[in-house]
């Protein structure tokens, strides 16, 4: 039996596609539409589930149970080839795209990824790259949600998805050029989860000295040998930590041999004390590491 609930709901959004279907809306609107649509979920002010479903119905973006939606902001000197390449890579995904230019010359969008493909970001992602053009264009995507969820998880991704473009368009990356096809950048909101943990709302005074108080405590001795030395070690120590401390996955991001990787390990090893390989000391260094990147970014 089909729960009364479920009834009303549906009924409720039939009306409420219908009421918009029957107003006039010239085709040069539909951005329009799209973006204020896309701008109440994100600013939290929706109505309600039916008629955040009846207004996306209009817009023809009906993903199905079997959808997991992924919130994207993206932004590029042209804004018309962010958003093709949006559209290519919904392309490739046979996946339902809800998009449109926002204030600021960025793009929003909900992408509608195939739930059987298993991780929904990583697909996108993955797609994004495949299709990449020469024009520059940032992308970065939110954590993904089902399609049948309700209305503020969909905003919850899109939030995250622009917190997260802010971070990438400001803050230099702590493995350049990972997720980087031609001319396109693909970063998301779980990569760049402790940027966001640790700038919040925004840096103030006191969140900047308790970050220099973390970064001088956890990584001093790495910071008076560069001061004296050039060297790349808090760099080194970031992206072997990000990687799992893998040798060979770090060596390459960092385009360096495995020999000179080990000498630079050897290296901070000796200064901190410590083995950077202990999983006890994960945590804080990488904290420490993401901190003073931020702190940099921001001098």
């Amino acid at each position: 039996m089909v729960p009364f609930i479920r009834i009303a709901e549906a009924a409720n959004t039939a009306i409420v596609t219908q009421s918009l279907t029957d107003r006039p809306h010239p085709a040069a609107d539909r951005d329009g539409r799209t973006g204020a649509l896309l701008a109440a979920l994100a600013e939290g002010t929706a109505l309600s589930q039916s008629d955040v479903l009846a207004r996306a119905r209009e817009l023809d973006f009906r993903p199905d149970r079997g959808r997991r939606l992924v919130g994207v902001a993206a932004t590029g000197a042209d804004p018309a080839e962010v958003l093709a390449a949006l559209d290519r890579a919904a392309g490739v995904l046979d996946a339902p795209l809800l998009r449109a230019p926002v204030p600021g010359g960025a793009v929003a969008a909900l992408l509608a990824v195939p739930a059987r493909v298993g991780d929904a970001v990583r697909t996108a992602r993955n797609a994004l790259l495949a299709v990449a053009g020469a024009a520059p264009v940032t992308v970065a995507l939110g954590p993904a949600t089902p399609a049948g969820a309700a209305w503020s998880r969909w905003g919850e991704s899109l939030r995250e998805a622009r917190t997260a473009l802010t971070l990438a368009l400001t803050v230099p990356a702590a493995e350049p050029d990972c997720c980087a096809g031609g001319g396109l950048l693909v970063t998301s909101s779980r990569a760049l989860a402790l940027e966001r943990q640790l700038t919040g709302d925004g840096l103030t005074a006191a969140s900047r000295d308790r970050m220099a108080h973390l970064v001088s405590r956890a990584l001093g001795p790495l910071l008076e040998w560069e001061s004296a030395h050039a060297s790349d070690l808090v760099r080194t120590l970031e992206v072997h930590l990000r990687n799992g401390c893998s040798p060979t996955r770090t060596a390459a991001l960092l385009h360096v041999g495995r020999q000179s990787l080990y000498q630079r390990l050897e290296r901070i090893e000796s200064l901190l004390g410590l083995p950077v390989g202990d999983p006890e000391c994960h945590g804080e260094l990488l904290l420490a590491c993401c901190a003073h990147r931020l702190l940099r970014a921001r001098e």
